[in-house]
C-alpha cells in the first residue's frame, strides 16, 4: 500500500512539474518573454496580446473621438494619403490576421546597437510564414542577400543589407529574429531549455519593477538606464564638454512603463526605481484655496535643501548674502503647488506656482538675494513684495514674484501672483466638485505628488485662441495647411466632450516612485498638450501679459533695500 502512495506521489509530483514547465514556456506575461533575455537587457517593449489591445482600444474615448463624423472628415485628406502609401494600412491588416501575442523587443547593448524580438502568431502557418516575409522583404529590401544556417534542429535564415544583418527563424507558431546570428543562437538556447545563463526574469531590478505594474496591461516599457548613461558619460568625455566621472552611475535603477486600456479611459503607471529624496509626504492642504473651475492643479513635494546643496551656481547666490540651503529649508515649506485658470474671455491661461511660507523674515531674505544675483527688479506694492525677471528681447512673457508673509508666488503678471501669495480660500472649491471627487477614487492616495487637468476646457480655450490664427495662416500659406483642411477643423464642443479631465498620484513605495493617472489620455500625453497649448496660445498671442494692462508698476532698475 504504501509503494502504491509513493508512486501515486511522484506521478502527481511530476505532472504538476510538467504542467508548471508547459505554462512557463506557453505564458503570455512579461516574465515569459524576459525568461528569453539576458540579465543586462537595457530596454524591453511588450505587447502580451495585440488582438485583445485592439478590441480595448475600442471602448476607449480617443476611439470614440477619433470616429466622430467631424473629425473623419478634417482627417479625410491625411488618412487617403496614408491608404495611397500602403505601408501602415498593411501592417495593421496583416496583424490582425496574424492574431499577434507575445510581441516584443529588446536590447541589451546600444554600441553597437543589437536588437532582438518575436511574437507568436495564432493564423495558420502557411498564411503566417507568407504574411511574415512578405514584411521582411517589404523592410529589407528586393536587394537583400539571403543565406540559411542549421542550429539545433531550428533553421535560421540570415538576411543581409548594406546597413544590417536579420537572422531570423519559425519555431512552432512562434517568430524570432535579432540583428545577431549569435543573439538569436542565446535566444533560442534560452528558449529550447539548454541555457542556464542568467535571465532578466531572475533580475532584481526587475522583478522589484514588475512587481509595481498592473496586470492585463496593454502594453510595457522596460529601461535599465545604467547603459544609457555609461554611453552618454563617454559621448560628454569624447566631446571634452564636460569630463566623465570615473565609476559614474546613475540613481535611477530602472525605470519602467504600462498603459492599461480600461473601458472608456485610460490608466498610466510609471515606477522609477530610486533612492528616496525627502521623507515629507503631501499635504495637499492648497486645495482649500483652488476653485472649481480650475484648469490645471499641481501638488508636489520637492527637498529645497538637496535642490540648493546639489547646485554650485545656487550656493554661490546664497553664499553671496551670507545664506546657506539650510536656510532655504528653514524658510519654505517643501510644497509646491501650481494652478491654472483660463476664463472664456482671456487670451492667455493665469497660471500661478506657489510655495507656502515657514518663516516670513528669512524668506525675505533668501528671496532677496536669489533675485538680486539674478538681477530680478523688486519693488513693495502694498501687502506685497514683487520681483521682476530681466526682461529680453525674445521673450514673450516676463515672470514675476509676488512675496507676502504667507506664501512665495510666481506668474506671468502681477495681479495672478498676488492672487497666489493672499491664500485665500475659494468660495467654491475644486476639492468639493462632484466630478474631482469620483477621478480622485480611481487613483490610489498622492504622497509625493498630484495632479489634476481639465483637458476638456483647455482643448476649448486653445480652440477659441488658435482656430481663427490657423484660418488666416491657412489662407495665406494654404501649401502649409496640407494634409489637413482647417475649415474642416471640428467643432471645439465636439472634441471637447471625449477628452473630460486626467488626475494623476505619487507615491514612494518597493524603493521607487509609482506614478498612476487615469483619463481620456495619460498624465504624460496630457502634460505633453498642455505645455504645447501654453506654448501655442503665447506665440500666437498678439501681445505678451507683461504690459501696461497688466497691473504692474513701474519699478528701480536697480534692486531696492529689503524691508
Amino acid at each position: 500500500m504504501k509503494r502504491f502512495l509513493v508512486i501515486g506521489g511522484v506521478v502527481v509530483i511530476g505532472a504538476l512539474a510538467l504542467l508548471f514547465i508547459f505554462q512557463q514556456r506557453n505564458s503570455h506575461d512579461v516574465f515569459g518573454v524576459a525568461g528569453l533575455l539576458p540579465e543586462n537587457t537595457a530596454l524591453l517593449l511588450h505587447i502580451p496580446d495585440a488582438e485583445k489591445a485592439r478590441g480595448d482600444w475600442q471602448q476607449t474615448d480617443l476611439f470614440q473621438l477619433y470616429h466622430e463624423p467631424a473629425v473623419q472628415d478634417f482627417l479625410r485628406t491625411a488618412k487617403a494619403e496614408l491608404r495611397a502609401r500602403g505601408e501602415v494600412s498593411d501592417v495593421l491588416r496583416d496583424s490582425a490576421v496574424l492574431r499577434l501575442r507575445d510581441i516584443f523587443i529588446a536590447t541589451s547593448s546600444i554600441d553597437p546597437l543589437r536588437l532582438a524580438g518575436g511574437f507568436e502568431f495564432r493564423a495558420g502557418e502557411a498564411e503566417s510564414h507568407r504574411l511574415i516575409e512578405a514584411w521582411k522583404n517589404r523592410w529589407l529590401g528586393a536587394n537583400a542577400m539571403h543565406d540559411k544556417v542549421e542550429y539545433q534542429k531550428h533553421a535560421i535564415e540570415i538576411t543581409t543589407t548594406p546597413r544590417l544583418t536579420l537572422a531570423s527563424t519559425f519555431v512552432g507558431h512562434r517568430f524570432f529574429a535579432a540583428t545577431s546570428v549569435d543573439d538569436l543562437k542565446t535566444l533560442l538556447d534560452r528558449f529550447d531549455g539548454r541555457s542556464k545563463s542568467s535571465r532578466l526574469s531572475a533580475e532584481g531590478n526587475f522583478r522589484t519593477a514588475m512587481r509595481q505594474m498592473p496586470s492585463g496591461y496593454a502594453a510595457l516599457l522596460y529601461v535599465q538606464p545604467q547603459m544609457f548613461a555609461r554611453k552618454f558619460a563617454a559621448l560628454r568625455a569624447e566631446a571634452r564638454r564636460v569630463p566623465a566621472l570615473a565609476g559614474e552611475t546613475s540613481q535611477i535603477r530602472s525605470f519602467s512603463h504600462a498603459l492599461v486600456f480600461e473601458g472608456a479611459k485610460l490608466r498610466e503607471v510609471d515606477f522609477i526605481r530610486m533612492p528616496r529624496t525627502g521623507d515629507r509626504k503631501l499635504a495637499r492642504d492648497t486645495l482649500a484655496s483652488v476653485p472649481a473651475d480650475a484648469l490645471l492643479f499641481v501638488a508636489a513635494v520637492v527637498n529645497w535643501q538637496s535642490q540648493f546643496a546639489n547646485t554650485e551656481s545656487r550656493k554661490r547666490m546664497l553664499g553671496a548674502a551670507d545664506l546657506s540651503p539650510a536656510d532655504v529649508a528653514a524658510a519654505f515649506d517643501d510644497q509646491v503647488s501650481i494652478r491654472a485658470k483660463w476664463p472664456p474671455s482671456a487670451r492667455l491661461p493665469a497660471v500661478s506656482l506657489a510655495v507656502p511660507v515657514r518663516d516670513a523674515a528669512r524668506a525675505r531674505q533668501v528671496t532677496a538675494a536669489l533675485a538680486a544675483a539674478s538681477g530680478w527688479e523688486s519693488n513693495v506694492q502694498g501687502n506685497f513684495q514683487v520681483f521682476a525677471a530681466p526682461p529680453s528681447g525674445l521673450a514673450l512673457m516676463r515672470l514675476v514674484a509676488a512675496l507676502s508673509d504667507k506664501k512665495l508666488a510666481f506668474a506671468f503678471d502681477v495681479p495672478t501672483a498676488e492672487r497666489a501669495a493672499a491664500s485665500a480660500a475659494a468660495a467654491n472649491s475644486l476639492a468639493a466638485a462632484a466630478n474631482f471627487k469620483q477621478m480622485s477614487g480611481l487613483v490610489p492616495p498622492a504622497q509625493t505628488l498630484f495632479a489634476w487637468l481639465d483637458l476638456g476646457t483647455l482643448y476649448s480655450r486653445l480652440d477659441a485662441t488658435l482656430r481663427p490664427l490657423l484660418q488666416i495662416s491657412a489662407a495665406f500659406l494654404p501649401e502649409r495647411s496640407q494634409p489637413f483642411d482647417v475649415a474642416r477643423l471640428p467643432a471645439a464642443a465636439v472634441v471637447a466632450k471625449h477628452l473630460g479631465t486626467v488626475i494623476a498620484s505619487q507615491m514612494y513605495v518597493d524603493e521607487g516612485y509609482r506614478l498612476e493617472s487615469v483619463g481620456s489620455i495619460t498624465f504624460d500625453q496630457a502634460a505633453l498638450v498642455a505645455a504645447g497649448a501654453y506654448a501655442g496660445s503665447a506665440i500666437f498671442g498678439k501681445k505678451g501679459p507683461w504690459s501696461a494692462h497688466s497691473g504692474v508698476v513701474p519699478v528701480p532698475a536697480s534692486p531696492a533695500p529689503t524691508p
